[in-house]
Parts: C-alpha cells; sequence; structure tokens
C-alpha cells in the first residue's frame, strides 16, 4: 500500500485541521475613540479606552450539513464581556444560517479575554466578532491531528499538513 493511503487512513476522525473556522479580529462596538499606544514613559489618561483582547479562542465544529454542501459563512457577533474576560454574552448580529450562527456561539461562549481598560482599570466591554467559516481545498485530507507542544502540555490545533507519498502526488 503507497505511503499515502496509509497516512491518510491515519487521518481518519472529525472534520477538524481544516474544517476550522478563521480567526478573525473583533472590532470595537463603542463610540469611543481609542489613541494610538503611548509610550511606556508617558502618564496614562485615566479617560483612555483599550478594548479587550482575545487570548483564548475556541474552535468551533464545521456544520456537517454544510460541509457537505461546501458552504462557507461568516457571522458576525455581538460579545459582552465582563470586566474580568469572560464573555457573558452572545447574540447573532449578522447570521449565515445553515449551522454556522449557533456552532459560532457555541465557541464564542468558551471565549476568554483580557479586559477592555479605562485607564489602568478593566471594565465590561461589548464588541462586534466576525467568526468565519472557510472549507479546505477540493480534495485535500482532513482529521485530527494531535502535535505535542514540546515547551508545554497544550496541542496544536490548525495546523495545514500537506501530505505527499512516494509518487510526489
Amino acid at each position: 500500500m503507497p505511503l499515502r493511503r496509509l497516512l491518510i487512513l491515519a487521518f481518519t476522525g472529525s472534520l477538524l485541521a481544516s474544517l476550522v473556522p478563521s480567526r478573525t479580529t473583533a472590532q470595537e462596538e463603542t463610540q469611543d475613540e481609542t489613541p494610538d499606544a503611548t509610550k511606556d514613559d508617558a502618564p496614562v489618561d485615566p479617560d483612555e479606552v483599550h478594548p479587550p483582547v482575545l487570548v483564548d479562542f475556541v474552535y468551533a465544529p464545521y456544520p456537517p450539513e454544510a460541509a457537505a454542501e461546501r458552504l462557507e459563512g461568516i457571522v458576525v457577533l455581538k460579545l459582552s464581556i465582563d470586566a474580568e474576560g469572560a464573555v457573558t454574552g452572545v447574540e447573532v448580529d449578522a447570521p449565515a444560517g445553515h449551522g454556522f450562527d449557533e456552532a459560532a456561539m457555541d465557541a464564542a461562549r468558551q471565549f476568554r479575554f483580557e479586559p477592555a481598560r479605562r485607564g489602568a482599570s478593566p471594565v465590561a466591554a461589548r464588541i462586534l466578532y466576525s467568526y468565519e467559516f472557510t472549507l479546505p481545498p477540493e480534495g485535500a485530507v482532513t482529521g485530527t491531528v494531535l502535535v505535542p507542544d514540546t515547551t508545554s502540555d497544550e496541542v496544536v490545533v490548525g495546523a495545514l499538513i500537506s501530505l505527499q507519498g512516494p509518487d510526489q502526488q
């Protein structure tokens, strides 16, 4: 059996590696303008607002019916984030349908943020977050791949892996 077939058999399981949504950036929803970063030696403006920063992203499972129809989608979510950085509320602002909305909402509820700040104080915030679902190229091998990180106990998720057999196909 060619090497390529052996490797494909090793990648059976749920769609994860390539059928994962792409990370996208959050947009601050408030009217406050966030000035450019200040230099370390400048005093902290107590009225300066800094948006929350995503620190723990959670991949949503790709909706099976959308994957079967080769559909992609972008869901815009309105997230409420408390002063500790936990997501306390999730609403769909711009739906994509086909199971994308529910998958994005479930994943976003598990996000963790560095909280927004006004001056040096953490504050609650509401932001818009675009969650993008993209399919791998036609014919790509997908599956679950566990790659241990040698510096921690974490597993690398979302890596794109290219397989080639001895015939270089």
